[in-house]
């Protein structure tokens, strides 16, 4: 999805609590962010970005948090619960922490700056097995994808390309066929 199409949700109903999973990862390609941002009917909005610059780990978590608290900002949404797998993003912004690298601390003033938006809010940190979606995501973006276009087309399958092969019952007929001596044989 794409951010215009997110911004255009605005005119849909943000009364209710919004989720978020976002995951922020690099891999040897490059940097990339992914997000599921779920409304309080439960549709599922998945975003993905590169990051062209190079970003620590951490860095690439703050990245993916605000670009969709920017988002959320914009469609007005009031109630919001995210969920990262940084320890050290979520511990930091809820002052377990303490930001020390000046860029971790430039990081945190932003995110609270665009938290306090929110008439209700929490960040919380989650398992990488509770946020597969935001990680599988993250992974994709960071990939190179200079050889594709910007937009990814999924299909999905839902019957076999090629016929299955079909097998007859058998059955039993009154009296003899081809088949008693065989089924004699087997009993």
């Amino acid at each position: 999805m794409e951010v215009n199409e997110l911004e255009e949700c605005e005119s849909a109903i943000t009364l209710g609590k919004w989720t978020l999973y976002t995951d922020g990862g690099l891999s040897i390609e490059g940097f990339g962010a992914g997000l599921i941002i779920t409304d309080p009917q439960g549709t599922e909005y998945t975003y993905v970005f590169r990051l062209e610059l190079p970003y620590t780990n951490n860095e690439a978590e703050y990245e993916a948090l605000i670009a969709v608290l920017r988002l959320e900002k914009v469609m007005k949404i009031q109630e919001l619960s995210a969920f990262v797998e940084s320890r050290l993003v979520a511990s930091q912004v809820n002052n377990e922490f303490i930001a020390r690298e000046p860029s971790m601390l430039k990081y945190k003033q932003k995110v609270k700056e665009l938290m306090k938006e929110f008439k209700s809010r929490s960040l919380t940190q989650v398992s990488r097995t509770r946020n597969k979606q935001a990680v599988a995501l993250s992974k994709l973006a960071s990939l190179t994808f200079a050889h594709l276009t910007k937009k990814v087309l999924v299909e999905v399958l839902k019957n076999p390309s090629v016929e299955k092969l079909e097998v007859q019952d058998i059955s039993e007929e009154a009296g003899t066929t081809w088949m008693t001596p065989i089924i004699e044989f087997l009993k």
